[in-house]
């Protein structure tokens, strides 16, 4: 059985490589973007892709939770 380039296994070295690509500021918005979109990814890159946006949007909601909850109680304690 042949497999296909969207579901062949990913080497570790490309994953090193990915990982290294989404660290950078800026460039990993750009590349997961890119993969989440493209309909020529690696689906497990893609789905990677995915969750790496389901848990940013995740975090920067806590953050901004967290700064707003912070900002309402400063003046509180005056």
């Amino acid at each position: 059985m042949e497999q296909n380039d969207r579901t062949q296994v990913i080497s570790t070295k490309e994953w090193v490589w990915t990982i290294i690509l989404v660290m950078i500021p800026v460039v990993n918005l750009v590349f997961l973007a890119y993969w989440s979109l493209s309909k020529s990814t690696n689906l497990n890159k893609k789905n990677y892709a995915i969750a790496n946006w389901i848990v940013t949007v995740f975090g920067l909601l806590l953050y901004a939770i967290l700064i707003i909850s912070t900002l309402s109680n400063s003046g509180s304690y005056s």
